[in-house]
């Protein structure tokens, strides 16, 4: 089985089992872990300093477009932004959601777009989903051809997650060997869901003080600028 295949059998797996509906913002946990995400994006955006509202952005593995459409709400133009993703039963949702925001069906290895297009481009959750390592190495070098120079990628991914083999931890030494050359901003956040999904329901504050412990974070957020 190439890794495509295996891919979309994951995902085909999981919307089998109702594993998407397990990160309903309704739950205490997952709303206590996007919100914090969320915090941690916007002071990335202001650290970097990005013209939000005169960026063109790219979502790589886009899924239903949620992050681009919270570009939107932070004051990204939707004529600017674009997705794409492997699975046509995800965009189908993303263009219904986000009619104003460009979506295709597309593989991350081969981007259907010019070099040099966009100011910024996504990598939520990306990478950790692609256990080959040269079809890793492949999506990040198209993440760079698309990029303007001085271009930022945005990378949000998994450190570890032991009970999903569908997956696999994408520490920081891997990043550095996916972007060479470029310089790398990283940031460990967001409580590892096993311990956020028992405490978030008793206390905020208490999750807050453990994610002051890098070790007890399980993912990174890493601003990733490319060169001239």
């Amino acid at each position: 089985m190439n890794e495509i295949d295996r891919i979309r059998k994951a995902y085909d797996r999981r919307r089998s089992l109702g594993l998407d509906e397990r990160y309903s913002l309704l739950d205490p946990a997952n709303l206590y872990l996007f919100q914090r995400r969320e915090r941690a994006l916007l002071a990335l955006l202001r650290q970097q300093e990005l013209a939000l509202t005169k960026s063109r952005a790219l979502d790589i593995g886009c899924g239903s477009g949620e992050v681009l459409n919270d570009l939107v709400r932070y004051g990204a133009d939707p004529a600017l932004l674009c997705g794409v993703d492997l699975l046509p039963e995800r965009i189908e949702r993303a263009r219904q959601r986000n009619p104003g925001i460009s979506f295709s069906i597309a593989n991350a290895e081969k981007l259907p777009h010019k070099d040099e297009t966009f100011d910024v481009c996504l990598a939520f959750t990306l990478l950790s989903s692609v256990l080959d390592r040269d079809a890793r190495t492949r999506i990040a070098s198209e993440s760079l051809r698309v990029l303007r120079p001085q271009g930022l990628v945005i990378l949000y991914d998994f450190i570890w997650n032991p009970t999903n083999h569908d997956v696999s931890g994408l520490r920081l030494g891997e990043v550095r060997r996916l972007f060479p050359a470029c310089e790398l901003t990283p940031r460990r956040i967001t409580l590892a869901p096993p311990l956020s999904r028992r405490l978030a329901s008793i206390s905020w504050t208490l999750c807050r003080v453990l994610e002051t412990a890098p070790f007890l974070c399980s993912h990174y957020l890493v601003a990733i600028r490319k060169g001239n």
